[in-house]
């Protein structure tokens, strides 16, 4: 089982990937949950999706839970 970190991890470089995929340069330590331009925060809301269709995991809902903590 994954830990929270590790989730938030994953959908991260799915984003980061979803951005390479549209030309921009490989920036895996950048924080797409963090993002505010619109393309960037676009890229997490599909990583998002993405990550929640196929492991059915609520990843803003971890991010949520880890940010209370």
């Amino acid at each position: 089982m994954k830990t929270d970190q590790q989730i938030i991890d994953d959908c991260n470089q799915l984003a980061n990937s979803f951005g390479c995929m549209r030309g921009w340069i490989d920036r895996p330590d950048f924080k797409y949950y963090e993002a505010t331009h619109p393309e960037e925060v676009a890229c997490w809301a599909m990583a998002v999706h993405a990550y929640d269709h196929i492991e059915g995991t609520d990843v803003q809902e971890v991010l949520d839970n880890m940010e209370t903590k």
